[in-house]
């Protein structure tokens, strides 16, 4: 028996995003934990959040919260071209792979971030986007992506 892939697991080297070229290089090292890991102990450029949080319809001051910091830290971050740590850099991948995940799941950027406003019954009712302050939120985002791309919305 052949198990026939969804459109959102086979992807084509033309379908890739953007936002994964830039952020990660290849369509393979965002499919790679340890090629993450690395990334983010090397730090990610601040300018690169940019970039993540328009695919996720986030303002610079929703960013800034997210990753703990104030608005004007991370406005002083992109000026100067300067490396997030860690910890603020995993979850900036993690978010790439997330806002990449949504737009294969709903077909399109915008339906995406408009679900990201709205009440999700897999995540007890909770905005999709009030998860992104950890990393285990993000990765409870994912799943439901996953949940809903695999038509498992019980």
């Amino acid at each position: 028996m052949q198990v026939v892939p969804f459109a959102f697991e086979t992807r084509k080297q033309e379908a890739v995003s953007a936002l994964i070229l830039e952020v990660f290089g290849s369509p393979e090292a965002s499919h790679d934990a340890l090629r993450l890991v690395l990334l983010a102990q090397q730090g990610l450029p601040a300018v690169k959040a940019q970039t993540i949080s328009s695919s996720l319809g986030l303002d610079t001051t929703q960013m800034a919260d997210i990753l703990g910091i104030t608005t004007k830290t991370f406005r002083h971050y992109q000026q100067e071209d300067k490396l997030l740590d860690a910890p603020k850099s995993e979850q900036l991948l993690k978010l790439a792979q997330v806002a990449e995940l949504g737009r294969e799941v709903f077909g399109d950027a915008e339906s995406f971030t408009r679900w990201l406003q709205k009440p999700a019954y897999g995540l007890a009712g909770k905005l999709p986007i009030d998860l992104f302050y950890t990393g285990g939120g993000i990765d409870l985002v994912a799943d439901e992506l996953t949940r809903i791309a695999y038509g498992d919305l019980a």
